[in-house]
């Protein structure tokens, strides 16, 4: 079984608890973007910021044209995030 196959239930449970235990509602990210850049700095990851404060995150590949998805978080300028109900007129 390869490395990136193997994953230890504990530590993602963990991981899990620890990042939603992290105040973050639609708008004040701000914490919770803090953590995750730091933990991808630790798996060796460069980090950015986009426009709007979405952290990219890029791990050096060992070959041409390999990539790794991830995801986004939505603040106040998304189409439903102002946290102000959605009209229906």
């Amino acid at each position: 079984m390869s490395g990136a196959t193997q994953v230890d239930p504990d530590r993602l449970l963990s991981t899990f608890l620890d990042l939603v235990s992290i105040d973050s509602p639609t708008g004040h990210e701000e914490e919770i973007g803090r953590v995750l850049e730091a933990r991808f700095r630790a798996f060796g990851c460069a980090t950015t910021k986009d426009a709007i404060g979405n952290i990219v995150a890029t791990y050096p590949g060992t070959r041409d044209g390999t990539i790794l998805v991830a995801t986004n978080r939505h603040g106040g300028n998304s189409r439903y995030g102002s946290g102000k109900s959605k009209s229906t007129d």
